[in-house]
């Protein structure tokens, strides 16, 4: 991973190291989950970098006065976007999710789509949640942005006791966020998800 030298980024790792062993340490102590120091430390360096992407000196352009229309949201600088979307055909009942990656340029990376047995939305939603957190971790990705349309399936996983939740796939998405990596969820428009709402409509099952 490459790192900054400055004095400002030392201090930033320095503040991020103690309050992320002290957050190992009480969840420990009330959750009985242990963290390796690797673990501990590797959070550490990637909240310190991702600290620093939003600490740069602000532009003084002046901000445009036009009209947003339908539009992809790109993530920050530097972080990978994921967009993720369920569809139950009004026909056949048949449910599948669909995902993509792009990057901060719109580039995209990868994309995934199946079915799945449920006839609830909502799971639907979570499920594609969870798929993608799933191949974001496996593809290496550190800073990662989901972009969704669902706010209920946002705040049920952003919620403090979502660890707690009797619902097995929210506490499997949950116990994800402890990996290495920093991931923050967005609602956007139906709308502007359009995308990956037709990847999901049209694409038969594929892993691409």
């Amino acid at each position: 991973m490459h790192l900054p030298h400055s004095q400002e980024f030392r201090g930033t790792l320095f503040a991020s190291t103690c309050w992320h062993i002290w957050k190992s340490r009480n969840t420990y102590v009330f959750f009985v989950m242990s963290q390796s120091p690797t673990s501990t430390t590797r959070h550490s360096l990637i909240w310190s970098k991702h600290f620093g992407i939003f600490v740069s000196p602000p532009s003084h352009t002046r901000p445009s006065t036009t009209v947003a229309a339908i539009r992809w949201i790109p993530p920050p600088s530097q972080w990978i976007c994921l967009n993720v979307d369920g569809s139950v055909c009004s026909t056949t009942c048949q449910v599948r999710i669909g995902g993509l990656f792009c990057d901060g340029n719109g580039s995209w990376i990868e994309g995934f789509v199946r079915n799945i047995r449920t006839t609830d939305g909502l799971t639907a939603k979570l499920w594609a949640i969870f798929d993608g957190l799933t191949i974001t971790w496996k593809l290496g990705f550190e800073l990662v942005q989901i972009q969704s349309d669902c706010s209920k399936a946002i705040s049920e996983i952003t919620y403090c006791n979502a660890h707690l939740y009797p619902f097995a796939l929210i506490c499997s998405i949950y116990m994800l966020h402890h990996h290495a990596w920093v991931f923050e969820f967005m609602w956007i428009p139906q709308e502007d998800n359009h995308v990956v709402d037709n990847l999901a409509k049209t694409t038969p099952f594929s892993h691409f």
